[in-house]
């Protein structure tokens, strides 16, 4: 069985397009720039505090924006799937206050596979 490309020809060349650019201090207004290590995310979303939410097969992480510092990380990829609403459109975890509105490549509006 060989694995075939979900992506359409716009988002390949997006994606190529991407790939090329230098990385560079953030343009004004921003002041900060951080840096956050991920792998294989498919969903992410920003907490009612403003706070990263990161999503990915292997569970998911809360980190500040402006520190980088890794306020949470769940690494049960079971449980993080069953906190992701039915529609895919919303996380909701216990640590946090509310559901919140995800966006990805397997959410919100992003790529969706059946």
């Amino acid at each position: 069985m060989t694995n075939s490309e979900i992506r359409t020809p716009f988002e390949l060349d997006l994606l190529a397009k991407a790939q090329l650019l230098k990385a560079t201090k953030p343009p004004s207004p921003w002041e900060h720039e951080t840096i956050i290590p991920a792998n294989g995310v498919l969903a992410c979303g920003w907490d009612q505090d403003e706070n990263i939410i990161l999503i990915s097969g292997s569970g998911y992480s809360i980190t500040e924006p402006i520190t980088g510092l890794c306020l949470h990380r769940e690494r049960d990829a079971e449980w993080t799937e069953d906190c992701i609403s039915e529609d895919r459109l919303t996380f909701h975890s216990p640590l946090l206050k509310k559901p919140i509105a995800i966006f990805g490549l397997e959410a919100g509006d992003g790529i969706h596979v059946t």
